[in-house]
């Protein structure tokens, strides 16, 4: 986890995923979404890269506390607002 940033006006954390293995990505996310949810956070960009992630990702988000998501132009990220 990288350390939050503004948004215009909303602060955002950063959760980078790149370089770890699927599981604990799946792990990690979870753990890293309920602790910005518990935080006060509304928006965490997460990078995943282009490898294997970058395959299970979407389907992760329908299981977990996002509301949508706004892919970045690179397609290895992305930026989600949380429930």
């Amino acid at each position: 986890m990288k350390d939050s940033k503004k948004l215009g006006q909303t602060k955002i954390k950063t959760i980078d995923l790149h370089g770890y293995t699927v599981h604990f990505s799946w792990m990690r996310l979870k753990s890293e979404l309920e602790e910005a949810k518990d935080e006060g956070y509304k928006n965490v960009k997460v990078i995943y890269g282009h490898g294997k992630i970058k395959e299970e990702i979407m389907s992760w988000a329908e299981a977990l506390p996002i509301q949508n998501i706004v892919t970045q132009f690179d397609g290895g990220a992305f930026t989600a607002r949380l429930k």
